[in-house]
């Protein structure tokens, strides 16, 4: 079991958010739609690193390349459930 080795945690919270008690990250995964990618999980990814997550009808890689420059690409022709904001 993943959750009991300590290679999984589950956090139960706003995902808009992200999670800056143990930023940076080098991937962030998401699988509900959001309108814009969260300014959150730009800060909290490291140099390098990537975000996979849908936006409306597409599915979008960000690579992080510098302090605020992103490499995009998108895919569009997907249905996901909304991803809610508290």
């Amino acid at each position: 079991n993943f959750i009991e080795k300590g290679r999984v945690k589950f956090i139960h919270q706003d995902g808009t958010k992200g999670y800056p008690k143990e930023a940076p990250f080098d991937k962030i995964l998401c699988s509900a739609s959001a309108k814009s990618l969260p300014e959150a999980w730009k800060r909290q990814l490291k140099i390098g690193g990537k975000i996979v997550t849908p936006i409306e009808t597409s599915i979008w890689v960000f690579e992080k390349e510098k302090e605020n420059q992103f490499r995009k690409e998108r895919y569009p022709g997907f249905v996901f459930v909304p991803l809610i904001s508290t």
